[in-house]
């Protein structure tokens, strides 16, 4: 059987490296903002979310798609 936290740690894993990737693209040209990244890229996830997916909202309240 699959260990969702271990799963869940890989994934957090992931998302850590993509901010950091996008957070340095950023700092060529203005001050790093991790919180700005991670942000846009929750908000781009969402916007690209389709039916029946579960997202999660700013508040931190996990949302199923409809």
């Amino acid at each position: 059987s699959i260990n969702a936290a271990k799963v869940a740690s890989e994934i957090n894993r992931s998302r850590a490296w993509i901010f950091s990737y996008f957070q340095n693209l950023e700092s060529k040209n203005t001050k790093p903002d991790p919180e700005s990244v991670e942000r846009r890229y929750k908000k781009s996830y969402r916007d690209r979310a389709r039916i029946g997916e579960w997202i999660q909202e700013d508040s931190g309240r996990w949302i199923r798609v409809r």
